[in-house]
């Protein structure tokens, strides 16, 4: 793989059309403002996809429930691919819980990969200030942890989750998105070691879909590159996306 850092396969239209109507059943034009402070009126809720959106009748139910268990398998098998990448075991699977900010996310995800990607679970809950509630699950000093998240932006929430688990003595040589959205969260992650994998990226969902083409051409974010311990030489700085 070497350092390529998106894992769906481009030359596959059978897997790139899944992730397009994944993309379209968890695109929301709405109000949001992003855990790293900014407003963004286009972003994706996996959630809608996962659970069903009520406005459109549309539910977790029959043709939509094997559209999950197909983006489900796809997913984790991805695992598989990073495990190879870094040549190591990774020996625990978390998830973030937000604690009723925003879009949850991977959680819905959860009982799935329980099954199909064959780890230990844990959910970390970064707002918690006792290491104690924000770990649930076990983690064994020296873990190998892949933290999962739906989308990054600026990288935060995965920061925030890995505090917790460096706290307790877990490693995280990588995480794993299923969208980037490619503002600075690779390069954030980057200074704490942590490589930041994507099963897509916007400008990928683009090339196969005029509906998402346009939704990137509404969404007017800013790179946001982000020192968040004060550890590196990285400075905090915002530049236009062009």
């Amino acid at each position: 793989m070497g350092g390529r850092r998106i894992l769906c396969n481009v030359n596959d239209p059978e897997e790139m059309g899944l992730w397009v109507r994944v993309a379209k059943a968890s695109l929301k034009s709405s109000s949001y403002n992003l855990t790293s402070g900014p407003p963004t009126p286009k972003y994706y809720d996996l959630d809608e996809f996962v659970l069903g959106r009520k406005e459109d009748n549309i539910y977790s139910q029959g043709d939509n429930a094997k559209e999950i268990k197909k983006a489900a398998d796809k997913f984790f098998s991805k695992i598989t691919l990073l495990e190879k990448e870094h040549n190591i075991r990774l020996d625990k699977i978390a998830f973030i819980d937000k604690g009723g900010v925003g879009p949850v996310g991977m959680i819905s995800f959860l009982a799935m990969a329980a099954s199909k990607a064959g780890k230990a679970i844990i959910i970390v809950r970064p707002r918690k200030r006792l290491v104690s509630a924000s770990i649930k699950g076990q983690i064994v000093k020296g873990d190998n942890v892949l933290i999962l998240s739906d989308v990054a932006t600026s990288g935060t929430s995965i920061y925030m989750a890995a505090q917790k688990i460096w706290h307790l003595g877990g490693k995280i040589p990588c995480a794993l998105v299923w969208i980037d959205r490619q503002l600075g969260a690779r390069e954030n992650l980057e200074q704490y070691g942590i490589k930041l994998y994507s099963i897509v990226d916007p400008q990928i969902l683009a090339l196969n879909s005029n509906e998402l083409k346009k939704a990137i051409k509404e969404d007017k974010q800013e790179k946001c590159y982000i020192d968040f311990g004060g550890n590196s030489k990285t400075s905090v700085y915002s530049a236009l996306m062009q």
